[in-house]
């Protein structure tokens, strides 16, 4: 069965001072669309977070489902406006 786009969910996590990779809480969800190949996922960021990292994107098959693919680490925007594109490898 393939999976469907929109039972995908997706998580940001931020690495702890030990190397540990924790859940962002209010950085979590269903993708907001998917065009041809690439699929979007769009976080806002507070100014006081702005700069900070690293973090990482997963993907999971669902709420509670298994781990299908991990980004690699990213800071965040240095400044308000600006656009941090993290790209992941497909998912097969």
């Amino acid at each position: 069965m393939e999976q469907s786009w929109q039972e995908l969910w997706t998580v940001v996590q931020w690495q702890d001072h030990v190397g540990g990779w924790q859940d962002v809480e209010g950085w979590q969800g269903t993708l907001d669309g998917v065009d041809g190949d690439v699929a979007r996922k769009v976080w806002w960021v507070s100014d006081d977070d702005l700069g900070t990292g690293p973090f990482r994107w997963v993907v999971y098959q669902g709420r509670d489902g298994d781990l299908l693919i991990r980004s690699e680490s990213f800071d965040l925007p240095r400044q308000p406006g600006e656009v941090v594109v993290v790209d992941v490898p497909s998912v097969q």
